[in-house]
């Protein structure tokens, strides 16, 4: 490692003071019983240097889940787009919206048309989800299930349902997710016309009528689409299968409509998400997540992708030397990740937070990784207009005082993932941006000539040299 000298007044945070005094009462402790001690002298904060060094040797690559539960989820995701680092995705929806007390029709009505409506995702602070390039068109279609989804109750991002391959509805739409309007897509007469018999011979008054009659549809843009990915809300009053109808009376032409909706009690539908890397530097990811690929496999970089279960590996392995340096404390130690600066674009944006979990030798999560106060560790994306830069900072210094105060052999690393994921849990991504959203971030190796995007920040302080 190779270290920079601070002055001592300058740096000296308390936080080094109460660590350099942790050093100094190890030492003490080191003492027999029975043993004279005279005096114990104030140290002078002259005789100590706080040195930084930014060089520690760090491994990264790249692993990923066998695949990623995107069941029950409240976002559904629609369309595709080619990135230049991952190949081409595709995002599609298999649901099944149902009407827990059943439609009917007045006597006397007319069919109109049947159209599904779908409403744009918001969140809690009313932001919109897409990723990709939203000024190009999605060629949406709608499919007929073969069998009914709620069959099954776990599905994954590589699951499918069989459907009818000739679509039940098109729609070509430039996306608008901000604008909070709702898209129509209008289904076909032959299949309007059925729902609307069986409404008015009473014949769906249940969800297994209702079933019976359409199990299920599939949402999938056209295999040639090369735009974005977007988000519709799963459970909303404007997400829901319209019959439309009229009534002529007295009073002329009146208008009427009844729906199939989801509600909380039965929101049954899973995302679709499907990768091509096979002419990217992540061909040879392997498909299990007992193995890593490491980044000089890769073009020297790492990748994180959500919905795929893409995440990135740090290890630290010759950090613990700095035992060898004696008389020394650490005082703070920062992870700092800068993305491959060409890798963000207006379309391809970086995730707004990183958070860090450890793993052991075979990758698989043993927990959240805590700062000093016991807080999960992450990191807001900064961008740094002074020094024109753009990176994320993790406090790593309880895992580096960890590794420093262990005799043990350490196998575990860090994995980077994008949300906080339950990891005592049988699907610890299910309900969080790692299985119903696309981001990505693409990092450069420490060995990366262009972009070296991984480096550990260290702050330690050590005793003088005493001149002689």
């Amino acid at each position: 490692m190779k270290f920079n000298s601070y002055s001592f007044k300058r740096l000296f945070s308390p936080a080094s003071k109460f660590l350099l005094g942790i050093g100094l009462a190890g030492s003490l402790a080191g003492c027999q019983w029975g043993d004279e001690i005279t005096s114990l002298v104030q140290p002078n904060p002259d005789d100590f240097w706080v040195l930084f060094s930014d060089t520690s040797t760090i491994i990264s690559s790249t692993v990923r889940l066998d695949s990623v539960m995107t069941g029950g989820t409240d976002r559904l995701l629609v369309g595709r787009f080619e990135d230049p680092y991952f190949g081409p995705l595709q995002a599609s929806t298999f649901l099944q919206l149902m009407s827990l007390s059943g439609v009917s029709v007045p006597d006397g009505a007319v069919y109109d048309s049947l159209e599904l409506s779908l409403q744009y995702f918001r969140n809690t602070a009313k932001r919109p989800y897409f990723y990709g390039d939203t000024t190009k068109a999605i060629n949406l279609s709608v499919h007929a299930l073969k069998e009914n989804i709620l069959d099954k109750s776990v599905f994954y991002n590589v699951s499918t349902t069989p459907f009818d391959p000739k679509p039940i509805g098109e729609l070509k739409f430039f996306p608008r997710p901000y604008t909070g309007d709702v898209l129509h897509v209008r289904l076909t007469d032959t299949l309007g016309l059925k729902v609307f018999a069986d409404a008015k011979a009473n014949q769906l008054t249940s969800n297994d009528q209702w079933i019976a009659l359409l199990k299920g549809m599939l949402l999938t843009a056209k295999s040639t689409d090369n735009g974005a990915v977007i988000g519709f809300q799963q459970i909303h009053d404007s997400t829901a299968i319209n019959l439309h109808y009229h009534t002529t009376g007295l009073d002329g032409i009146t208008r009427g409509v009844t729906s199939f909706k989801n509600s909380a009690s039965n929101n049954a539908a899973y995302n679709q998400i499907i990768a091509d890397r096979s002419k990217t530097q992540l061909s040879a990811l392997p498909t299990t997540r007992r193995l890593a690929l490491p980044s000089a496999l890769s073009g020297e970089k790492t990748f994180i992708q959500d919905g795929t279960g893409i995440m990135t590996r740090i290890d630290i392995p010759y950090f613990r030397s700095l035992k060898d340096v004696k008389y020394s404390v650490a005082n703070r130690a920062f992870l700092r990740v800068t993305p491959i600066r060409q890798s963000v674009t207006k379309s391809f944006t970086a995730p707004p937070e990183i958070y860090v979990y450890i793993c052991g030798r075979n990758n698989e999560l043993l927990g959240a990784l805590t700062d000093l106060q016991g807080q999960p560790v992450k990191g807001q994306y900064i961008n740094d207009l002074v020094n024109n830069t753009e990176f994320y900072s993790f406090d790593v210094t309880g895992y580096v005082t960890s590794l420093l105060n262990s005799n043990a052999e350490v196998n575990n690393g860090l994995v980077l993932v994008t949300s906080s994921l339950a990891v005592a849990n049988q699907y610890p991504e299910a309900s969080t941006e790692v299985s119903h959203g696309v981001r990505r971030l693409v990092i450069g190796s420490q060995k990366n000539t262009t972009d070296r995007g991984v480096k550990l920040e260290l702050y330690y302080t050590t005793v003088k040299p005493q001149n002689k």
